[in-house]
């Protein structure tokens, strides 16, 4: 056999073509399978109480994932409920992300849990795991109004809806007169276990653990990234606690109260401030609290500062002032859908904190009169009118007379009396500069006067 000598060229020149494409071929196959290595998953846990301070966590964890183009984002459910606006809002943030969702409820969602796991486009059950029984109620397992009933079943329909579930089935889980053939009877509440939840097309599937979902949804290997909730995040839950919550607004008003009690500015009301903003600023950080509550509340001081030294008297300036602080007290406790016991429990909140706050000052004014530092700030006797001390002596022959308002009364002001100027004081009715009056009482320190009729 003869081999031409061009052929043996053309065999040479050809070799190192070929290994240059094994190679290339090789980094392909290498950088698609490191690829699928080094897809990242991002965890959720909701578990125990649903409140508004888990909502920053899940929507850190929902914002994380998106920004590293996370593979998938895994909820693990399980929860036997909580706050019905809290509920609203993780829902919106898992049907809002652009990551695939995947829900897997390991031993229960129920009540606010059951929404959260209807937004999760994908959703598996644990062996034994069980979803439903949604009905609104109170802290005493009271139904809540008819109206917060229909919003939670239309959010549950809706929730159902987009994410292709029965719908029907949804709304049973919040509704008991629904009656579903087979499912549900009327008057019963629907709760499914993890079989009757895949046989109604609520679940996708039923598995032993997280390890055998995600081998089953091709999702393995991937790096399972699991978030907890950051030193912040449980400050704000712990703040936002009821019991922390009437604790942080019965220390800020005993401070303010104290304050007002006392002269000066010193440590309750710094005290006092500091509470206050803890409350507030937790609230609002979670969105319970919002531009509103604290527009009412300083609309509230600046109507009780306008009361106390432009207006005269007490009246409708005060109230109002009043009733705003007290408004945006209670609404800084409420979220965007509160029930009838959640407004109820805001107020009790908000006037025991007053009321305690006003003892407590009064408690801590007697208490501080008994230290020895006291009698430094204070006197430690008074001159009593029994003991014979008076302001002013009473000129009684004042009583009567007539005279001339040389200054505007707001009730307080000056009135010329015979080429003699003093000082004058109205029962609360203000009287303008150039009109006649007549002293009508004389309480020693002060002069009371009314206006004379023309």
């Amino acid at each position: 056999m003869i081999i031409h000598k061009n052929h043996i060229l053309t065999m040479k020149t050809r070799l190192p073509s070929i290994s240059l494409c094994v190679f290339y071929a090789f980094l392909i196959l290498s950088s698609l399978l490191w690829a699928k290595n080094d897809r990242v998953i991002y965890r959720i846990a909701v578990e125990g109480t649903i409140d508004f301070g888990l909502v920053p966590y899940v929507k850190r964890v929902i914002e994380a994932g998106e920004s590293h183009d996370a593979a998938a984002t895994l909820v693990e459910i399980n929860t036997l409920g909580g706050r019905l606006d809290a509920m609203i809002a993780i829902r919106d943030a898992l049907l809002d992300t652009k990551v695939r969702v995947i829900g897997y409820v390991n031993k229960r969602a129920i009540s606010a849990g059951a929404l959260i796991a209807l937004a999760c486009p994908e959703l598996y059950m644990a062996p034994g795991a069980t979803i439903g029984a949604a009905t609104p109620v109170d802290q005493q397992g009271v139904k809540a109004s008819e109206k917060v009933v229909s919003y939670a079943r239309a959010e549950f329909k809706s929730t159902a809806e987009r994410n292709k579930r029965p719908m029907e089935i949804a709304a049973a889980m919040v509704d008991e007169d629904i009656e579903i053939d087979g499912v549900v009877s009327k008057g019963k509440l629907l709760t499914l276990t993890a079989s009757e939840a895949v046989t109604n097309g609520v679940a996708d599937g039923v598995y032993n653990s997280l390890d055998d979902l995600l081998s089953s949804l091709d999702l393995k290997p991937a790096f399972v990234k699991a978030p907890k909730t950051n030193w912040a995040e449980n400050v704000i839950r712990v703040l936002n606690h009821p019991l922390v919550s009437g604790l942080l607004l019965t220390i800020g008003l005993l401070g303010l109260v104290a304050e007002v009690l006392s002269a000066g500015w010193g440590v309750p009301g710094t005290v006092g401030l500091v509470a206050l903003v803890l409350y507030f600023g937790s609230h609002f950080m979670v969105g319970l609290a919002g531009v509103q509550e604290l527009l009412l509340m300083m609309l509230g001081i600046v109507l009780i500062v306008l009361e106390a030294f432009v207006i005269p008297g007490f009246g409708i300036a005060g109230i109002l002032g009043i009733a705003f602080i007290m408004g945006g007290l209670v609404l800084s406790m409420l979220g965007k859908f509160p029930t009838a016991a959640d407004i109820s429990r805001a107020i009790w909140i908000t006037i025991g904190s007053l009321v305690l706050a006003t003892i407590g000052a009064f408690a801590l004014l007697k208490l501080l009169e008994r230290r020895p530092f006291w009698s430094k700030i204070s006197l430690a006797s008074s001159e009593a009118k029994s003991s014979g001390f008076v302001s002013s002596a009473k000129e009684l022959a004042l009583v009567g007379q007539t005279g001339t308002a040389i200054t505007d009364l707001r009730p307080t002001g000056a009135g010329l009396f015979n080429n003699q100027r003093l000082d004058v004081i109205t029962s609360g009715e203000y009287i303008e500069a150039g009109k006649t009056i007549r002293i009508v009482r004389n309480e020693g320190y002060r002069l009371i006067v009314e206006k004379v009729k023309e």
